[in-house]
């Protein structure tokens, strides 16, 4: 049986929490640790599809979707840094409902993807068992984010005053209806990089090699036309040994429809990718 419920996180900037959810019925192996897309504008929490979040537990996955501050009250370091804290603290299983010997994975879309790639590295004393990026980038296909978007400019002329829907201090989640027209306004005249922090922007730590080196799932659209199918490129150049899920889609959130066809062999392929990590981890262990 899934189950789920809502833990508050005394730790970074107050007011956040975190989702739970759990299959009773599946023995825990793993803590999956969440973080939803929006540019780090908009969005929440709560918004994998009901599918990911069935399939993800019954492979036996503790899923932790996470709170984090939004831009442009807070920039992608500080956000960083909040979420890093989020995730040390959870993986002390401070509630007791876990074991603090499970491994642990992160899990990003888009801009959720984005920070996972970017904590990379930075969790040194309890590095992940892999790294899940569905449609996530690195900054390494040129200077995108700050240049005016081509298929944004294809859509009416938004107005600057639609800025004002952005609060002036930090919130956990805004409403795509609400903030989506902002974003569309910043990607045309090509400032969202600037909101967001990322003028000069945080660079992914270079993958290592050997036992120490984070196992990593990508997954994009060859066709997508919001974050250009050339980051995946480097980010597979980057770890040419990565395991990659490529879908011949014109839309970013292509598993948008949980139900979809395209969207169950995205989630047969990431829970394959979850079994290999968690037989190396198993293997790292019993090394050591």
């Amino acid at each position: 049986m899934l189950t789920r419920c809502e833990l508050a996180l005394p730790v970074g900037l107050p007011g956040k929490q975190v989702t739970l959810y759990r299959d009773t019925d599946s023995p825990a192996r793993a803590l999956l640790f969440y973080l939803h897309g929006g540019a780090l504008l908009y969005g929440s929490r709560d918004d994998l599809p009901a599918a990911h979040v069935e399939r993800m537990c019954a492979e036996g996955c503790i899923l932790l979707a996470l709170d984090y501050p939004l831009a442009p009250a807070c920039q992608v370091g500080e956000i960083l840094q909040d979420v890093e804290a989020s995730i040390c603290y959870l993986l002390s299983s401070p509630y007791g409902l876990w074991s603090t010997e499970l491994p642990y994975l992160l899990w990003g879309r888009s801009a959720g993807a984005w920070l996972c790639l970017l904590l990379q590295g930075r969790l040194e004393e309890h590095s992940p068992a892999g790294i899940i990026s569905y449609y996530g980038y690195g900054l390494l296909a040129g200077n995108w984010i700050n240049c005016p978007s081509a298929y944004y400019l294809r859509f009416p002329a938004a107005d600057p005053s639609c800025l004002r829907v952005f609060s002036q201090t930090p919130v956990f989640h805004a409403e795509i209806s609400t903030h989506f027209a902002a974003y569309v306004y910043l990607r045309q005249k090509g400032l969202w990089g600037s909101v967001i922090g990322a003028e000069r922007p945080e660079t992914l730590r270079r993958p290592v090699d050997g036992k120490g080196k984070t196992p990593l799932f990508l997954a994009h659209a060859v066709h997508d036309p919001d974050v250009p199918f050339a980051e995946f490129y480097g980010l597979v150049q980057r770890d040419p040994q990565c395991a990659r899920f490529t879908a011949q889609s014109g839309e970013h959130d292509f598993d948008r429809d949980g139900e979809s066809e395209l969207s169950r062999s995205l989630l047969t392929e990431t829970a394959a990718f979850l079994e290999n990590c968690l037989r190396r981890s198993q293997r790292l262990s019993e090394d050591e």
